[in-house]
């Protein structure tokens, strides 16, 4: 018995070997098919054209209801919150790459192109396992994708918006009602997930949901939040259609200023405004040549402006007609009357900008009631 056992003992390792030399031959060629693709986030962090962007963000698991994953274990909350943020990252790199100068044709084209509806969706639907408001510090987390994602959008649509409205009279392109629905749904989780935002991600938020929807963005807690600062923004023109067909059309903020939009370049204010650089005063007492340009513009009667160390005398107002039908439309608008502006024109190639920042002599905008708009 033991001489038989021993026997097929050794006709199965005889049997069994050639099968798992095979298998261990075919091992390295699986992992190399295998790891031929980069990771999605190394792909976006690689893309140098929208076209790449698409690419790797086609591999992203959709979120699309009923919830149904290519592999179940998609459906974790690791995953879906993966997901988010992949698709967060590409709507930035899409932001980044396209906005800017010389960039119309492509950032156009962008836009209706039939696969950024679905990445929209992939960055807007929330989690199927753990829903916005159940776990304060993953809603930080997922806060942060939603702000960067709307407001990627809106970047994205801003250039689009007032290229569309020279054209259809003040009104958005309907070519881009497919991004309607994601739209919104990005939007009305910002303002849920508003008590989780930076002060900075609040305002931003508020500012793209303002530049897509006009009117009709209804985002009160991140209003709230915004009631904090002296200032309000109010967008000229609206990026989205309505989205339903034949719907009414949303309604601008400044529905005076948006049939000025088609006008409204950098080089036409540059041509009528007498632009100049000028020296400013370091809070380490050194003077330095300023990298903007600036120029004061007043009504009759109007004195100089002083910060900074440097004394701005006026040039009449009157004279920079452009200005003056933005000063009048504002007027029609609001119901305000403008008798001065301090205009600053930024190099193009980011050699000048203008970053996050409150001026010390207005004090801290959010600390005490006499900034509030409550």
């Amino acid at each position: 018995a033991s001489i038989a056992a021993t026997a097929q003992h050794s006709f199965l390792l005889q049997n069994t070997r050639p099968k798992m030399l095979s298998l261990l031959s075919l091992y390295p060629l699986s992992l190399a098919l295998a790891t031929s693709r980069p990771p999605v986030g190394a792909a976006l962090e690689a893309a140098v054209t929208a076209s790449d962007i698409f690419a790797a963000a086609e591999r992203i698991d959709p979120p699309y209801p009923p919830y149904e994953f290519s592999h179940r274990h998609m459906e974790q909350d690791v995953h879906q919150r993966k997901r988010q943020s992949l698709a967060s990252n590409a709507l930035g790199r899409l932001s980044r790459l396209l906005v800017g100068g010389g960039c119309d044709a492509a950032r156009s084209a962008a836009l209706r192109d039939a696969r950024l509806p679905r990445l929209l969706l992939c960055a807007a639907v929330p989690s199927a396992s753990v829903a916005d408001g159940a776990c304060a510090s993953l809603d930080t987390v997922v806060a942060r994708h939603v702000a960067t994602s709307l407001a990627a959008l809106a970047a994205l649509c801003a250039a689009d918006a007032a290229s569309s409205s020279s054209v259809h009279g003040g009104a958005a392109s309907e070519e881009l009602r497919p991004l309607c629905g994601g739209a919104r749904l990005l939007a009305d989780r910002a303002d849920a997930l508003a008590e989780r935002m930076s002060l900075a991600s609040a305002v931003s938020s508020r500012w793209a949901a303002r530049r897509l929807f006009g009117t009709d963005a209804a985002v009160p807690r991140l209003d709230a939040r915004a009631a904090e600062l002296p200032y309000d923004v109010l967008p000229g023109l609206v990026a989205l259609p309505a989205a339903e067909e034949g719907a009414p059309a949303p309604r601008a903020w400044l529905p005076s200023v948006a049939r000025l939009a088609g006008r409204l370049t950098a080089e036409g204010f540059a041509s009528v405004i007498p632009f100049e650089q000028q020296e400013l005063l370091t809070a380490a007492g050194q003077r330095v040549r300023e990298r903007r340009s600036t120029c004061w513009l007043a009504e009759s009667g109007i004195g100089a402006l002083a910060y900074s160390g440097k004394l701005m005398p006026p040039s009449p107002l009157e004279a920079c007609p452009l200005v003056k039908e933005v000063r009048d439309a504002l007027h029609d608008d609001l119901g305000l009357r403008f008798d001065c502006a301090l205009t600053n024109l930024y190099a193009a190639g980011g050699t000048a900008a203008c970053a996050w920042h409150r001026d010390p002599e207005h004090g801290d905008a959010a600390d005490g009631a006499k900034w509030s708009r409550r």
